[in-house]
Formats: structure tokens, C-alpha cells, sequence
């Protein structure tokens, strides 16, 4: 005969076991996430962590890195006339934007476009990552 309740219980144990394998694969994100995917998150999470684009510049390709300090200059003149509004402006953004993953589509063995979708930004950001001397690197210039 077959007990009600151990019944009961082997339903609960199913729920709490599907439960459990959903919230792992959630907090497990950087484990699913391909080398292309992982360097455009730590090159978010560098610029958030450090509330400046500069920091960014060990996940760029040698072409990008001109880009980044021409970039860097201008912001380093309003800095001076605006004060810390570029980072708080970070910051925000930061905290009210969560990256996911859309896709990413293969260009070429060496060029694929990763595409993610921030809550703080309609429709979907698309960042080129090339493979340049061993490592996955963005670049700004698209090649």
C-alpha cells in the first residue's frame, strides 16, 4: 500500500530538486558562457567595478587601444569641467543594467559579434571580439 504522504513528499523533493538545478545554472552564468562571452563581461564588470573606461583596456585589441586613449583624453577635459559626472553617470548605468547574453554570431574563426541586451538600453548591444595573439579581445573598430 502506498503511503499519502511519502507521496507528498517525493512531489516536493521534485520541485525543490528542479528548483535547485534552475537557481545553479543561474548563479553558474560565467561557467555557460563561451570565451568570447567572458571577455565582454569582465570588460563590463572592469569598467562598473572601477567606474572608469580605462579599465577596460586589457580586454581590447591593439587596434582599440588608440581609440580608448583618445577617448580617455576627451573624458579626462570634462572630467575637469564637469566634475565627477562621468563616473556617477557609470555608476547608474551600472547598477541599473544587467547584461544577458542574446547570441553571438560567427563572422569567421577569428571575428565573432557577441550580442547582449541591458536592461538600461532598448534593443540589443553588439560588441566584435577577434582573436589576436592567443586570447579573445573586443574591438572597437569592428576588424
Amino acid at each position: 500500500m502506498i503511503n499519502p504522504n511519502n507521496y507528498s513528499i517525493r512531489i516536493y523533493s521534485r520541485h525543490f530538486f528542479l528548483i535547485a538545478i534552475i537557481t545553479f545554472l543561474s548563479g553558474c552564468n560565467g561557467l555557460l558562457l563561451s570565451d568570447r562571452q567572458k571577455v565582454v563581461k569582465a570588460s563590463h564588470e572592469a569598467v562598473c567595478n572601477e567606474k572608469d573606461f580605462n579599465a577596460m583596456r586589457p580586454y581590447l585589441s591593439k587596434n582599440s587601444l588608440p581609440i580608448l586613449d583618445i577617448s580617455t583624453s576627451i573624458t579626462n577635459l570634462s572630467q575637469l569641467f564637469l566634475g565627477n559626472a562621468l563616473s556617477d553617470r557609470i555608476a547608474i548605468e551600472c547598477h541599473s543594467a544587467g547584461q544577458q547574453f542574446v547570441d553571438e554570431i560567427k563572422v569567421s574563426d577569428v571575428r565573432y559579434i557577441v550580442r547582449t541586451k541591458n536592461s538600461s538600453v532598448e534593443g540589443i548591444v553588439e560588441t566584435v571580439v577577434i582573436f589576436e595573439s592567443g586570447n579573445w579581445k573586443i574591438s572597437l573598430l569592428g576588424r
